[in-house]
């Protein structure tokens, strides 16, 4: 009876011990990961593709902006509306001029000499705002970044473009504005370090391209134009391997081969309906992607 009874004992005590063992191990786990879902590194890590995130979004929307205006310049149908409007609101101008001469010709007169050494500040000029932004955007992530290995020369190469951004508003520089901001974004898509984010990277390259190209090509460069395509269709093979809808993939496929002809043809208004489509398309590529990614 009373080995029985030992026996028993001991297997209690084995038994004691062996789940006080795994409470630790179970224990040190736990505690491990929490030591790692907190860890400095990938805290600081988030934040700078937060940044860069955020970035991207502000020059994107800039080079939306830019875009109404650039092709309002250079579109002989879009340039026309402009001028009619601005008809119209000259003679309505003039309208209120001679009313105004007819009650007070002094002040009218005053008025009309004032009226003119005024110069008219380009309506995308208010976009100056945004690049502000981006400068502030700009000087967090870079502090960042030059601790998380990103080099000097690397984090350079952003920094020139957004100077040379600031400057082309400086001088009113329309088509410098565009080609400068779509610059940035081109090489903003090189300091993503995240395989995540990295996975549109192709899609995004492309519609890189194919603005550079639709720029150019409509500022009469067609030969630079050409060369981009070239780049934006090598770009596609990539990013279409990512993108989960075959019909998306062809008409995003065609949508860049038309955009080559409508280059080619040299017609403003054939090349901005193009581009306006492929770059629709390749919104929806990426967006796509991204939404896998997540």
């Amino acid at each position: 009876m009373q080995k029985n009874t030992s026996k028993t004992l001991r297997v209690f005590f084995y038994l004691l011990i062996l789940l006080m063992a795994l409470l630790m191990i179970t224990s040190g786990c736990s505690k491990g990961k929490s030591e790692s879902s907190t860890n400095p590194e990938s805290e600081k890590s988030k934040k700078t593709e937060n940044l860069l995130r955020k970035m991207e979004e502000d020059i994107n929307s800039l080079i939306e902006e830019l875009e109404k205006e650039y092709f309002k310049e250079v579109i002989p149908e879009e340039k026309n509306k402009v001028e009619k409007t601005g008809q119209a609101k000259q003679e309505q101008s003039k309208e209120q001029q001679k009313g105004g001469e007819k009650s007070d010709q002094g002040k009218s007169k005053e008025g009309s000499s004032g009226g003119q050494e005024q110069k008219q500040e380009p309506e995308w000029i208010k976009s100056e705002s945004k690049v502000e932004g981006i400068h502030g955007l700009w000087d967090n992530f870079r502090g960042e970044a030059a601790l998380q290995g990103y080099g000097e020369d690397e984090l350079n190469a952003f920094n020139e473009k957004l100077n040379q951004l600031t400057m082309m508003f400086t001088r009113k520089d329309l088509y410098g504005a565009i080609s400068t901001s779509n610059d940035l974004f081109g090489t903003l898509l090189g300091y993503y370090k995240d395989p995540k984010e990295k996975a549109a990277g192709p899609a995004k390259k492309t519609l890189f391209y194919i603005r550079s190209a639709t720029y150019k090509g409509l500022k009469g460069n067609y030969e630079e134009s050409q060369k981009d395509l070239l780049e934006a269709v090598k770009s596609w093979e990539y990013a279409k391997a990512i993108v989960e809808d075959p019909v998306l993939n062809k008409k995003t496929e065609f949508a860049v081969k038309d955009l080559i002809e409508a280059l080619k043809a040299k017609d403003p208004n054939l090349v901005k309906i193009k581009f306006t489509i492929a770059q629709n398309n390749l919104k929806k590529a990426i967006e796509m992607v991204e939404k896998g990614k997540s």
